[in-house]
């Protein structure tokens, strides 16, 4: 029974008067009654309206939606706290609050959701944990039974897989991937020649999405590496370039990148006119092209520096052996990074302008940091990001670069923050927040998922391998995440799993 205003008001606010008035009602004859109630809780009759709110954790970043009464107010929080939303409920009414859109890799559960608006609600509770983690059925036999750990992930429009690994395969030296969305793997090319794919890269889809596009370290007319394309079946396989040679680039050291253009573009660690790599361009129908050679180690007199605190500042000095992802700008703007050379020789971030062809330092990093690892990822407001190998105290750096070239260095501690060695690129979810890997970390240091809330400079541990059904799951991620559309992330282990070669999984 909903409670009468007079009632209402004196239990929410101890109105003496209504409570005596209450009482008076049984000697009193009825309109009396009531017009003194109505006189000494006038309040009550004024149908006030209430705000609906409470506080909410367990995530960084925006991302999370609430939903009240079904629409009658949506409220997207920036971050965890307190939070009210706008819309008041009238009084006496119901009130339900649910949750309509959960960060990336989270799930989050409401308490105190619902009832009826008889004052200011601030009790809700919104708790966020780790989106549930599953593995993606690893083959029992069969002709993907014996691939090794896939590395980073490609994902077409009817949500296969895709990745390389390192071994397994028909001759037992790595093989490309399919993996459908039950978990099937299909064996699509098996690599033929000893150590072909030393490291496995990211694919990239051609324009048409009809054929996968990639690269190899090894093999190929020099031995220095190949591109190659084969249709999403497997069908027509194709060494499209070789590297290596006098004056050409060889092993290459990131995926293929296609840009804006319809063009990929890639780097090799070695090789080019003055030995210190090569950033290169591939056209489907006018083949290679070498943009730039780096100077090498020769050229500048001495190999790679061994202590960055010993180094001499020199900012004249060129960047040198180019590694990872690239990333395109907003303005068709190239960036990659290079792990040596730059004023303090720890190498730094170049640019490379797709209309101008000129390449030029964006930024040298200084002396005291370690170089970078997995090349960059640029965000939705334009600056990059991306991570450097650890120091002998396991400590890592985030980078974050603006496109002018301001550079902000976070300390990745694990006695801080429990991640230890971060593997792969960062993924940038819907909701702003940076997703990652580390091979080390978390209650059982063998691994975990991170998010990282740029503008807050905040770091959180997501998911901590180790937990229950953990053989399965593997340990040691190392290739970062792919971010599907439906939001949720995809990684791989590389170790333990099924028959000990790793696992691939997906947090939704």
């Amino acid at each position: 029974m909903t409670p009468t205003p007079c009632l209402r008001a004196s239990l929410r606010r101890g109105g003496a008067a209504c409570l005596a008035a209450a009482g008076l009602a049984l000697a009193l004859p009825a309109p009396a009654a009531a017009g003194q109630c109505a006189s000494s809780c006038m309040l009550g009759q004024h149908h006030p309206s209430w705000r609906i709110g409470g506080s909410a954790d367990g995530f960084v970043g925006p991302g999370l939606e609430l939903s009240l009464n079904n629409g009658l107010d949506t409220l997207a929080l920036q971050g965890p706290g307190a939070f009210r939303f706008q819309r008041r409920v009238p009084d006496g009414q119901s009130y339900s609050v649910r949750v309509t859109r959960h960060p990336v890799g989270r799930h989050c559960t409401l308490s105190q959701d619902s009832g009826l608006a008889l004052d200011h609600v601030s009790d809700l509770q919104v708790h966020c944990t780790a989106g549930r983690m599953a593995v993606i059925r690893p083959p029992e036999q069969g002709e993907g039974a014996g691939a090794g750990p896939v590395g980073p992930l490609r994902m077409d429009h009817l949500q296969y897989l895709y990745g390389l690994a390192a071994t397994g395969g028909q001759h037992g030296y790595g093989a490309l991937i399919r993996i459908a969305p039950s978990g099937e793997r299909r064996v699509l090319h098996s690599f033929a020649v000893a150590r072909e794919v030393e490291q496995t890269y990211r694919l990239a889809f051609a324009p048409d999405a009809q054929y996968l596009y990639g690269v190899t370290q090894r093999g190929g007319e020099h031995d220095g590496g190949v591109i190659f394309r084969v249709r999403r079946d497997g069908a027509d396989y194709q060494a499209l370039h070789s590297f290596g040679g006098p004056g050409a680039g060889a092993v290459p050291s990131s995926p293929l990148l296609r840009a804006s253009d319809g063009r990929f573009y890639g780097v090799t660690a070695t090789g080019g006119e003055r030995g210190g790599g090569t950033l290169y361009r591939y056209d489907p129908d006018a083949g290679h092209e070498l943009l730039h050679a780096f100077v090498g180690a020769d050229a500048q007199g001495g190999d790679a520096p061994a202590d960055p605190d010993v180094d001499v500042e020199d900012p004249q000095r060129p960047l040198r052996f180019p590694t990872g992802e690239l990333a395109e700008g907003a303005d068709g703007t190239l960036y990659g990074a290079a792990a040596f050379g730059g004023a303090s020789g720890r190498g730094g971030v170049f640019a490379f302008g797709l209309q101008s062809g000129q390449l030029g330092t964006l930024v040298s990093l200084p002396a005291g940091t370690m170089p970078p690892l997995s090349g960059l990822t640029r965000t939705r407001d334009g600056n990059l990001y991306g991570l450097t190998t650890s120091d002998p105290q396991s400590r890592s750096t985030l980078l974050r670069v603006s496109p002018q070239g301001q550079l902000t260095r976070y300390v990745l501690d694990p006695a801080q923050l429990g991640i230890r060695e971060p593997r792969g690129v960062l993924v940038e979810g819907g909701d702003g927040v940076l997703y990652g890997t580390s091979s080390g970390g978390g209650s059982r240091d063998i691994g975990t998922v991170f998010a990282v809330n740029p503008g807050q400079a905040q770091v959180t541990v997501m998911y901590s391998f180790g937990g229950p059904g953990w053989q399965a799951l593997g340990v040691a991620p190392e290739h970062g995440l792919l971010l599907a559309s439906n939001g949720d992330l995809y990684g791989s282990t590389r170790r333990a799993g099924h028959h000990d070669q790793g696992a691939v999984f997906r947090i939704h």
